[in-house]
């Protein structure tokens, strides 16, 4: 995926993630983890591989907001846990600031 289309994404998400708060849908330390990640859509300094987390973690947020209308989603947000810390491990790897631990 290239970084303009990453950066959509990340839009796209974090609007579904506001739409989310406004219904009180969300887990409060789930936002709070996405919201000390510090990389949000207009953070065009920052790199790729931040977006990218930032677009998984907005994933696993959103997955465990709705997990409780769709049981599925609970599944989704483990996979999605997983995940990210492997993306987080290669944040480190790279040298790149971690500011938050993995769900």
């Amino acid at each position: 995926m290239k970084k303009d289309e990453l950066f959509l994404l990340h839009s796209v998400l974090y609007y579904v993630l506001e739409y989310l708060k406004m219904e009180g849908k969300t887990r409060e330390d789930d936002v709070k983890l996405y919201d000390e990640f510090n990389v949000k859509p207009g953070h065009l300094h920052k790199t790729k591989l931040q977006h990218k987390c930032a677009v998984f973690l907005l994933a696993y947020v959103i997955a465990r907001a709705i997990s409780s209308e769709l049981p599925k989603a609970e599944g989704l947000g483990q996979r999605l846990g997983k995940l990210l810390e492997e993306l987080f491990e290669e944040l480190k790897r790279r040298g790149e600031e971690v500011p938050v631990e993995p769900p």
